[in-house]
């Protein structure tokens, strides 16, 4: 009979001990909001501060790494045999949230030099599409509703 692990729900909280270390910018938000940042000796000997944490929420984690809040997570060694499926799943968190964070921004570079962003540009020099253009979500929301639609209408 195999060994069978335990269903972890998207939101459930992990129980994986962890030290976070925060970047600059973790360190004065959390300075600011009145978190005083703990200070720890890392592995390799150098002084570091951010948190431990026992138990996380995973979306709690990855905004921070959103944010660019966190430099660094080290498990303690002892962790690793008894919580080895914990690891594997904050390992894809970090990995998809690195991965989300750097696709979305070429998606974006890639859009922009668009032929068809450069060629609206140049027509229209007043109303020109960059990134200071305020763009109206719900717009855009319901435009997209709308051209979802649209391959399906000659079924009808």
């Amino acid at each position: 009979m195999k060994d069978e692990k335990p269903i972890i729900k998207k939101r459930s909280p992990v129980k994986l001990p962890l030290k976070v270390i925060l970047t600059g910018k973790g360190i004065d938000f959390f300075i600011k909001n009145k978190k005083r940042p703990h200070r720890f000796r890392m592995a390799d000997n150098i002084i570091e501060y951010g948190f431990p944490l026992n138990t996380f929420s995973p979306a709690y984690l990855q905004r921070m790494i959103i944010m660019n809040y966190i430099s660094k997570i080290e498990v303690s060694r002892v962790e690793f045999n008894s919580k080895r499926s914990e690891i594997i799943d904050i390992t894809k968190l970090i990995v998809y949230t690195l991965l989300y964070e750097r696709f979305d921004d070429h998606i974006y570079k890639t859009i922009m030099k668009s032929p068809f962003i450069e060629n609206w540009n140049r027509i229209h020099p007043k109303k020109i599409i960059d990134n200071k253009s305020v763009v109206n979500e719900n717009y855009i929301k319901t435009f997209l509703l709308e051209k979802e639609k649209e391959p399906f209408r000659f079924l009808h």
